[in-house]
């Protein structure tokens, strides 16, 4: 079996980078015809989603002859692996522990063994991220319909800006920043100008953000009454938690996933790009306004 592992003491990266990771080895057990499991215990989030299925924990099996994979950051270090001999790849008799969070299951399908097709299969399980892996649970579906409230069934473009670490209080201390942070009032000015010249007034905005003051700004394009914003407090998943509640990290995306028909997201955060990937639709577009490939958000490095 392979096991994705989200462990404690473990950087693992953000929902993100997690569910990334998570794909590409349900990616390879799906190829390899061989069972997959996930191995979560860096939090507790089985009040937020069912993963039953797949919940390794439950299997009640001790850590006797396991196999670690450590490639968080590293894509190119299974990819000799992956190419070679399918049936030397994995010892199917023991557990086979995965810390990954980059997209490598392309490398096993461009083996001559592979005889099923990437595309199909790995857009096909991004579709069904959220209801056939990470099942939302009532209390994540009691949230998500109250953050939307009347505009549940309406029209609303979902626009995610990632700002970087340095605006996030569970990440003290770091300085990383996005180019993207510079110029906020102006691409908020061009997503309100593409959405007028295609809904005129009558949409809403789901607006998800590592920095809270861009929801202020985002005040001089819209109404407030026209700004749907989950104001929880906002957490990186893979550091300490600052409240009891990490829910917004999971609400925040299945909003802009599943209850949208049109997003804008900041192309190199991995939290847009899975919640492009398993959106019900592909009216997805960068925040400058250009229309993504589904395809080109599989990996940010090399891609198929």
């Amino acid at each position: 079996m392979l096991v994705i592992c989200y462990r404690k003491n473990k950087l693992c990266g953000g929902y993100g980078d997690r569910v990334v990771g998570l794909v590409s080895i349900r990616m390879l057990c799906l190829a390899l015809n061989i069972p997959f499991y996930i191995l979560w215990d860096k939090e507790d989030v089985h009040k937020y989603i069912d993963y039953d299925e797949y919940d390794f924990a439950r299997l009640e099996i001790k850590d006797k002859d396991v196999v670690y994979y450590d490639y968080v950051d590293n894509q190119q270090g299974l990819k000799e692996l992956l190419q070679g001999d399918m049936e030397r790849m994995f010892d199917k008799d023991k557990i086979n522990y995965f810390y990954l969070n980059q997209e490598v299951s392309q490398y096993l399908y461009k083996n001559k063994g592979v005889l099923r097709d990437y595309y199909e299969d790995i857009m096909g399980e991004y579709k069904g991220l959220y209801s056939r892996i990470l099942k939302p649970r009532m209390y994540i579906m009691e949230r998500v319909n109250g953050i939307l409230g009347k505009d549940k069934s309406g029209i609303i473009v979902g626009v995610q800006v990632r700002c970087g670490d340095y605006y996030m209080k569970t990440n003290k201390g770091e300085s990383h920043r996005t180019i993207v942070c510079f110029y906020v009032d102006e691409i908020l000015n061009n997503i309100k100008r593409h959405c007028d010249g295609i809904f005129g007034d009558v949409y809403s905005i789901f607006l998800t953000t590592d920095n809270a003051e861009v929801y202020d700004r985002s005040l001089c394009n819209w109404e407030e009454s026209r700004i749907i914003y989950n104001d929880d407090m906002i957490q990186h998943l893979d550091r300490e938690a600052l409240n009891d509640d990490i829910s917004k990290v999971f609400v925040d995306n299945y909003i802009l996933s599943q209850r949208t028909c049109m997003m804008f997201i900041t192309v190199q955060s991995n939290y847009g790009r899975v919640a492009c990937l398993s959106s019900v639709h592909d009216n997805v577009y960068g925040l400058d306004g250009k229309k993504l490939d589904k395809r080109m958000l599989l990996s940010k490095h090399e891609n198929w």
